[in-house]
């Protein structure tokens, strides 16, 4: 239930909930979020697999297992660690002022919209670019950057993802054609 109440929080009041965030000690209540966040919204994702392709429904069923829904979840929880090591020496570089924990936090929390709704087509350009502001928001008020400088280093790190996406896409079509490396 915590998790909606963040969610809802960060609907209702930004500041308020960054504010709550920073007073929290350490990152375990932030990973605790983002993980049932993740698990729901890939739960989410199957159900409306599911729904939207009826011919295959009993094929999901026949091999619905819980790594089904815990495998792209623990993914997901892996990959916001990862993010969190890829923008804090950015963050650093534009002369942020808290920790690696600070920047876990800011990446976990304002992830929750994308986390629980990255499956609903419907929601995908809403939810990134919540996603992006509450980010952009985050470093400001938790790292005492200006929002320029927020948004510069939100800026890099897509420009960074669009980047790698091009080279991991390009890696999967030669490794699909048969092509090795």
């Amino acid at each position: 239930m915590k998790i909606f109440n963040k969610l809802f929080l960060f609907l209702k009041n930004v500041p308020d909930a960054f504010q709550e965030i920073n007073s929290e000690k350490g990152i375990l209540s932030a990973f605790l979020i983002s993980t049932s966040a993740t698990i729901t919204g890939c739960a989410l994702n199957l159900l409306l697999a599911m729904i939207l392709n009826r011919k295959m429904f009993s094929l999901f069923i026949k091999t619905l297992n819980l790594t089904t829904v815990f495998e792209p979840a623990a993914i997901a929880v892996i990959l916001l660690f990862i993010l969190t090591l890829i923008i804090h020496p950015i963050l650093k570089l534009f002369k942020a002022k808290s920790g690696l924990a600070t920047t876990y936090k800011i990446i976990a929390y304002s992830s929750i919209p994308h986390l629980l709704l990255m499956g609903l087509p419907f929601f995908s350009k809403w939810v990134f670019f919540l996603t992006a502001f509450l980010t952009i928001y985050g470093i400001k008020t938790l790292h005492k950057l200006t929002a320029l400088k927020s948004f510069l280093v939100v800026l890099l790190l897509y420009f960074i993802y669009w980047i790698a996406s091009l080279f991991v896409g390009k890696w999967l079509l030669l490794l699909f054609q048969g092509v090795t490396l």
